[in-house]
């Protein structure tokens, strides 16, 4: 797209996939104003200048939303070149209603730290809300906006290890990212593997140290991360239930897992030798089956007590019945010889 000596305004869309056999891959402005409040600028090309948007004589770009990435120029300015660019730095501008403005992944041939000389620049022209391409920190970089002035900066290849083995993992979008030395290491990727739990990124596969966006690279060399992982095991209950889940569910490292089966078999083992214990104590049971069963007090168990209680009642129940029956039978008998004895008597 072009501009010549007039004002256009972009609120949506898109402007991608373009390219320049010189400068101006994406927007050209010529003495004229280009304004963005929202859209993309992307995937663009330029040979010399202005991956993305190129303004040159009185030219000008102000942003005050959308997006401005993935521009490359084999010069300067991946994302943005400005006219004049070391001297005309407030034909760009970032204003202080700006809200969620991103440059993202823009290249050029080199990139700059700011010259403390235009920092009162940068605080004027540069001044809402918005983010620069990882892992540059500020917008005077030549990546982002044209600018040549500043100290060249050495990137340094920051390699990721999924450290997972055959497994597919996901989050992963590319297996490495430029960092700069003395600078914070920037976006780090959030994976994710199915049966573990992602931990984060650390110097070592096993142990090692744990990294975090904020950290600040202090070796100027290439670096190497190693993802670590959580084995995950759903207890299927609220016994297990860890109290970020809420759903029943426990987290375990491997290592716990290893000393939780030896445990686990340790506990199998006391369980083997109780049972040989019992068998012995019930073949010994089984040789003196004649001896009364004994309660916890060592005498007769309750339920032998109790037949016997029985037993008692029973025999003394029969006795009165028989002595019962003896005395029916004896009083008539000795009534009747007292009578016959009478008899005698009076004969």
């Amino acid at each position: 797209m072009s501009v010549e000596y007039g004002f256009i305004e972009m609120s949506g869309g898109e402007i991608t996939n373009n390219s320049a056999t010189e400068s101006g891959g994406g927007v050209s402005v010529d003495s004229g104003s280009f304004e963005m409040s929202g859209g993309t600028v992307s995937n663009n090309l330029a040979y010399l200048n202005g991956g993305g948007v190129f303004a040159f004589y009185d030219g000008s770009f102000v942003i005050s939303g959308g997006t401005v990435s993935n521009n490359f120029a084999y010069l300067n300015g991946g994302g943005v070149w400005i006219t004049d660019t070391n001297e005309s730095l407030g034909s760009f501008k970032i204003p202080a209603d700006a809200v969620g403005v991103v440059f993202s992944n823009n290249r050029a041939s080199a990139a700059y730290d700011r010259n403390p000389a235009d920092d009162d620049a940068y605080a004027m022209y540069i001044v809402g809300d918005v983010t620069w391409s990882d892992p540059l920190t500020q917008g005077y970089n030549n990546y982002d906006i044209s600018y040549t002035i500043g100290t060249p900066l050495t990137f340094y290849t920051l390699s990721f290890d999924a450290n997972a083995g055959d497994d597919a993992v996901i989050g992963l979008m590319s297996d490495i990212k430029l960092i700069l030395f003395d600078k914070p290491i920037g976006k780090l990727p959030v994976l994710s593997r199915g049966g573990y739990v992602f931990e984060g990124w650390f110097t070592e596969a096993k142990g090692g140290k744990k990294v975090n966006p904020s950290a600040i690279v202090m070796t100027a060399e290439d670096h190497v991360l190693y993802a670590q992982w959580t084995v995950f095991v759903d207890t299927g209950g609220d016994s297990g239930k860890d109290s970020g889940s809420g759903f029943g569910q426990a987290l375990i490292t491997e290592n716990n897992k290893n000393e939780n089966n030896k445990n686990e078999n340790n506990k199998n083992e006391n369980n083997k030798n109780e049972n040989n214990k019992n068998e012995n104590n019930n073949s010994g049971s089984d040789k003196t089956t004649a001896s009364p069963a004994k309660g916890p007090s060592g005498g007769d168990s309750k339920d032998t007590q109790n037949t016997d209680r029985d037993t008692d009642t029973d025999t003394d129940k029969m006795n009165s019945t028989l002595f019962l029956m003896f005395a029916l039978l004896t009083v008539p008998a000795l009534v009747f010889c007292f009578i016959l004895y009478k008899k005698i008597n009076r004969i």
